[in-house]
């Protein structure tokens, strides 16, 4: 696979994962999402993704996750592995642009190290 591709391995799966993220790990806000993350279980950075109906009908859902998806593939070398993160976005960010995300995603990561070092 390329260097950008994102195998189920880079994906968080089970909603026992999910939990386990939501009750152990650091939340950051953003303006357009909500992310929590913790050092994972094993190598590797693995995303997992919540887009409320909220949000909008599926065509807007799963752009947002396709958007963010190709944020974190690009970024996710800013990230120290093994860390497990989760991505809520935000119902009121109604159709951010991809640059907004992938600016809100970078954000959060460089907060999440800044938080670490401490």
């Amino acid at each position: 696979m390329g260097e950008f591709s994102f195998p189920r391995q880079d994906r968080l799966l089970h909603s026992s994962d999910f939990d386990r993220v939501f009750k152990g790990g650091r939340k950051i806000q953003t303006r357009n999402l909500l992310v929590f993350m913790m050092p994972g279980p094993e190598d590797g950075r693995r995303l997992g993704m919540t887009v409320t109906r909220k949000f909008g009908k599926a065509v807007q859902r799963n752009r947002a996750k396709r958007v963010i998806r190709e944020a974190f593939r690009h970024n996710r070398d800013l990230l120290l592995a093994p860390l497990d993160v989760v991505v809520i976005v935000k119902r009121d960010a109604m159709l951010p642009t991809r640059t907004e995300y992938e600016r809100d995603l970078v954000h959060a990561f460089k907060l999440y190290r800044r938080m670490e070092r401490q």
